[in-house]
């Protein structure tokens, strides 16, 4: 058996492969943060060894501690206001409020009268006339 098979062998004996079971969900849970925030994460093992009773070195007794470090999302912020009475609110107290529900009536083109001043010209029909003379071939 390798040294790489005897620790894992030892891994899977701690809690009756409890341990195990818990790194793997753990890992799992840090794999796919990692993936979502694109932060990093960590997964740490710590084994603590202590002989079982005072001068009884052959019998040992383990402990283990998991710790994950699983990332966050970056949040945003949200800008909100204080009023007098120490209360939030997304509108700026000290900002006038503008008077936007209503809408502004628009005058048709129509029922506005023609404005001084040189007229449009139709290029089509001036095109049109400029030619008074039939067209003859030779």
């Amino acid at each position: 058996m390798t040294p790489t098979d005897r620790f894992l062998s030892t891994l899977l004996d701690l809690r009756r492969g409890a341990l195990a079971d818990q790194l793997q969900a753990e890992l799992t849970t840090v794999v796919a943060a990692v993936r979502a925030t694109g932060a990093k994460g960590t997964l740490t093992l710590t084994l603590t060894i202590k002989p079982a009773a005072k001068g009884d070195v052959g019998t040992l007794m383990i402990d283990d501690d998991v710790k994950c470090k699983i990332p966050t999302a970056a949040r945003g912020s949200t800008i909100m206001y204080a009023t007098e009475a120490n209360e939030l609110t997304r509108r700026d107290p000290r900002q006038p409020k503008l008077d936007l529900d209503t809408t502004p009536s628009v005058t048709s083109p129509a029922a506005v009268a023609p404005t001084a001043g040189p007229r449009p010209v139709d290029f089509r029909s001036r095109a049109a006339n400029e030619d008074d003379e039939p067209v003859t071939s030779h």
